[in-house]
C-alpha cells in the first residue's frame, strides 16, 4: 500500500506509528465499523417493520408490539449479516468494496433525485436496486476492470429506473403534498406540487446548496489524505492538502452564510 502511494517504508519493516497512536487508530477503526454496522442493521430493521410489517401485515399494531417486532427483526438482520459474511470468507476486503460499489452503481442517482423530482416513486428505487444487481452479475462475466463495471452498470441502471418511473403511477397527491410541506424542496422538479401548495416557503437556494455540499465534501476528501500523508512522512503534500481543506471550510462558511443559517439548520 505504501509503495503504491509513494510513501516511504522503514527499512527494518517496523511500524510507522508508535504504540499509543496505533491504539488510537485501532479504537477509531472499531468505532467506524460499529457506527456503520449499527446504522445498517437499524436501517434494515426499520424498513422491515415500518414499511412492510406495519403497512401490510398489522397496521393497527401498538407501539409496544412494534418495538418487540423491531427487536426480532434486528436479530434476524444480524443473522443474515453473519451468514453473508460467512459466504464471503476468503474474499479480500478491497474486492468486497469493489463489489458493493459496482452493485450500487446507478442507484445513487435515484436516491438523490427523489428529493428534487416529484415523479420518483417507490418503484423507481426498487427497480434501480434490482436492475443494478442483475446488470452487475451480467457485466462482471465480461468486464474485469471495476471502474468499467461501475460505468456500464450505471449507464444501464439509470435508463431502466427512469423507464419504470414513467410506466408506473406517481405517488398520490396526499403523500406528495405532505412531503412537500415538511421538506419544502425548491427547484423546477416540484412545480406541479408547488402549484397546489403556493403558500409553502420553499428553498430558494438549491444551486448554492449543491455547491456548498460539494465544497464540504472536498473538506473531507482533503483532510483525511492530508493527515495520512503527514503520518507517512509526506509533510509537504499533507500540509498542502490540509491547507486546501481549510480554504474549503472558509468557502462553506461563506456559502452557508449567504444561504442563511436559519434555513440551513432547519
Amino acid at each position: 500500500l505504501s509503495h503504491r502511494h509513494g510513501c516511504p517504508i522503514p527499512q527494518d519493516g517496523g511500524d510507522l506509528a508508535p504504540a499509543g497512536l496505533r491504539g488510537i487508530m485501532l479504537v477509531t477503526f472499531f468505532a467506524a465499523f460499529m457506527s456503520t454496522i449499527s446504522t445498517q442493521i437499524n436501517w434494515a430493521a426499520s424498513y422491515l417493520v415500518g414499511d412492510f410489517y406495519k403497512r401490510f401485515l398489522k397496521p393497527d399494531a401498538s407501539e409496544k408490539h412494534l418495538t418487540r417486532v423491531s427487536r426480532l427483526a434486528t436479530i434476524g438482520v444480524i443473522v443474515v449479516c453473519i451468514g453473508s459474511s460467512w459466504l464471503m470468507r476468503g474474499i479480500p476486503v478491497d474486492e468486497a468494496w469493489k463489489f458493493l460499489a459496482a452493485l450500487g452503481a446507478g442507484t445513487g442517482a435515484v436516491f438523490m433525485l427523489r428529493w428534487f423530482w416529484w415523479r420518483v416513486n417507490a418503484w423507481s428505487e426498487i427497480s434501480a436496486m434490482i436492475a443494478s444487481l442483475i446488470y452487475f452479475i451480467i457485466v462482471s462475466r465480461y468486464v474485469e476492470s471495476n471502474e468499467h463495471r461501475l460505468a456500464i452498470v450505471a449507464a444501464l441502471t439509470i435508463p431502466t429506473w427512469l423507464l419504470v418511473t414513467f410506466l408506473t403511477r406517481p405517488e398520490n397527491d396526499a403523500t406528495l403534498d405532505a412531503f412537500y410541506e415538511k421538506i419544502r424542496p425548491g427547484g423546477a422538479g416540484w412545480k406541479p406540487v408547488a402549484a397546489r401548495k403556493p403558500g409553502v416557503d420553499v428553498d430558494q437556494h438549491v444551486v448554492m446548496s449543491f455547491v456548498a455540499a460539494f465544497v464540504a465534501t472536498a473538506v473531507v476528501y482533503l483532510t483525511i489524505p492530508g493527515i495520512g500523508l503527514i503520518l507517512f512522512g509526506e509533510t509537504g503534500r499533507g500540509l498542502l492538502a490540509l491547507g486546501g481543506a481549510a480554504l474549503c471550510c472558509v468557502g462553506v462558511y461563506q456559502l452557508v452564510h449567504r444561504i442563511g443559517w436559519e434555513r440551513w439548520t432547519q
